[in-house]
């Protein structure tokens, strides 16, 4: 492995504290990051990281080896984006982050036929909790929920999807909820407040805070267990309902639009790949 490479684990490390979070940054195991942190050490006979028990911090000699070559880790990330803004081929890894329930529910279920016309482009969908930065190319593509304030990256609306309350038919055999006075009382499952969506803390606002929450979740795709278990009613996403789960769709609390950011950073746009995804993702935000 060339040097440079083993440089980027070190700078890595020291930007996510552990080798874990240095690991799924770039798409490796702990292991082979700790090899090249050790080989690095090895070769310049300088300790340079410390390991403490919530991870690792640089050693004196580590924080004059940060500054030293953070600013050319961001001349060739610069590159890198640069150089593969200008690839055509359609094949290629695309790497996008999105919220996990909308590439399960959503964006999965329609790749099919792009798979067939374009086979040799992979997805790598990046889906956990953290903000990915486009800029330093942790992924090509990302859609949110929030439009994003660097100004340096492209972002564009490409749609809505909707809330609506939901319940398993069996709590509903004792009577449907027509009014939010019916909601009193009743269980409901959700997501932690830390994470929700400006819209859905507007739904719940609606709704009142008379209902029982008896379970959250850092995930849509718990929520909707939840309620497919007949635990308690539920916010979800529309596009979630399969329509065969014994869900059933409360109309009469109405919905609540959620807008659908695509961002992109605008040295990467004229890559072919990238352009036929955002046709692609263009082309399924219609249906949301």
């Amino acid at each position: 492995m060339h040097n440079w490479d083993e440089i980027r684990f070190f700078l890595e490390v020291c930007r996510q504290g552990t080798l874990k979070g240095a690991a799924k940054v770039m798409g490796v195991n702990q292991t082979t990051v700790g090899r090249n942190i050790q080989s690095l050490e090895q070769r310049l006979n300088a300790k340079l990281l410390e390991k403490r028990s919530d991870g690792y911090i640089p050693t004196e000699a580590g924080r004059r080896a940060l500054e030293a070559v953070s600013h050319i880790d961001s001349a060739v990330t610069d590159f890198e984006r640069i150089v593969a803004g200008t690839d055509e081929r359609e094949s290629g890894t695309l790497r996008i982050a999105m919220p996990g329930a909308m590439a399960n529910h959503w964006l999965i279920p329609g790749l099919q036929d792009f798979c067939e016309k374009y086979p040799l482009i992979q997805w790598n969908f990046l889906t956990g909790g953290e903000t990915v930065n486009l800029s330093k190319r942790e992924a090509d593509l990302a859609i949110r929920l929030v439009k994003p304030n660097q100004s340096e990256l492209i972002a564009k609306k490409i749609g809505d999807f909707k809330l609506a309350v939901y319940a398993h038919k069996s709590l509903l055999e004792k009577g449907t909820p027509k009014k939010l006075e019916d909601l009193r009382g009743r269980p409901f499952v959700g997501l932690y407040s830390n994470i929700t969506s400006k819209a859905e803390l507007s739904f719940l606002k609606r709704l009142g805070h008379e209902y029982r929450c008896i379970a959250r979740s850092a995930a849509w795709s718990s929520v909707l267990s939840s309620v497919k278990s007949g635990l308690g009613y539920g916010v979800l996403p529309t596009f979630m309902d399969d329509k065969k789960s014994n869900l059933v769709r409360l109309s009469t609390f109405g919905e609540e639009n959620v807008p659908v950011w695509l961002v992109l950073h605008p040295d990467i746009q004229k890559s072919r790949r990238v352009r036929i995804a955002v046709d692609f993702i263009n082309k399924m935000a219609k249906a949301l």
